[in-house]
C-alpha cells in the first residue's frame, strides 16, 4: 500500500466498522481492484464480500452467509424489529425504535448483545450498515411490513419534526438543535417517504 492508498483503506475499515473477517475479505479483492474501487464496491453492496477459497469455512466465505448463519439464529420478534430497524438512517433514539419497530427494551438489548445493533456513549442505537443492507433486503422481502414500516417511520419523524417548533423558540433551542440534528437522516428519509 501506498500513502496514496490510506484514505480508501480507512474508508473500508469504516464501511466494515473494523470486522476482521469483512477487512480480510475485502483484502483478497486487492490483486484486481484498486483500494478505492473496493471501497466502492462494500458501499454498493454486500454480496461483494465474498470469497471462493475452499479453505474457508462456508459461513466464512462472505459477509451474507456470516448473517445468514446470525439470521437463522434469531426468534421470529427478533427478526421482525431488526428488518423494521433497517428503515432508520444515522440511528435512532430508544422511543423511536419502540414507536416505528415496536422493539421493546428486552428486545433491544438482545439485538445489542448479539451485535447486530450498536449503541453509542449518547445513547442512540445504530445498525452497522452491512447489517442494515442485509435486514433491508429482508424487508423488502415483506411488502405489506416494508409499507407500513415506511409509513411509520415517516410520520414519526415528521410529527417529532413539527413538534420541535415550540422547543426551537424557547430557552431550549441550543439542545433542540442538537437533537434534530442528530436526527438529520431519518428526517431526509421520511420526507423523501412522504414526497
Amino acid at each position: 500500500a501506498t500513502p496514496d492508498d490510506y484514505p480508501a483503506i480507512l474508508r473500508i475499515c469504516q464501511l466494515v466498522d473494523g470486522n476482521p473477517l469483512a477487512i480480510e475479505l475485502a483484502a483478497a479483492w486487492v490483486r484486481i481492484l484498486a483500494c478505492n474501487e473496493i471501497a466502492t464496491e462494500i458501499e454498493r453492496g454486500l454480496d461483494f464480500l465474498s470469497v471462493s477459497a475452499r479453505d474457508l469455512p462456508a459461513r466464512h466465505r462472505s459477509m451474507r452467509a456470516v448473517f445468514d448463519h446470525s439470521w437463522k439464529l434469531l426468534s421470529e420478534e427478533e427478526k421482525l424489529v431488526l428488518v423494521r430497524l433497517s428503515v432508520f438512517r444515522g440511528g435512532f433514539r430508544r422511543e423511536a425504535a419502540e414507536a416505528v419497530a415496536d422493539a421493546t427494551l428486552s428486545v433491544l438489548s438482545t439485538l445489542v448483545t448479539k451485535s447486530l445493533v450498536h449503541r453509542s456513549g449518547a445513547g442512540r442505537y445504530d445498525l452497522h450498515e452491512l447489517i442494515r443492507q442485509f435486514a433491508a433486503e429482508q424487508l423488502a422481502g415483506r411488502l405489506e411490513e416494508h409499507s407500513a414500516t415506511q409509513a411509520s417511520h415517516g410520520t414519526n419523524y415528521l410529527t417529532y419534526f413539527g413538534q420541535a417548533d415550540g422547543r426551537l423558540r424557547s430557552s431550549a433551542q441550543r439542545e433542540t438543535l442538537a437533537e434534530l440534528t442528530a436526527e438529520m437522516d431519518n428526517f431526509r428519509a421520511a420526507w423523501n417517504w412522504a414526497v
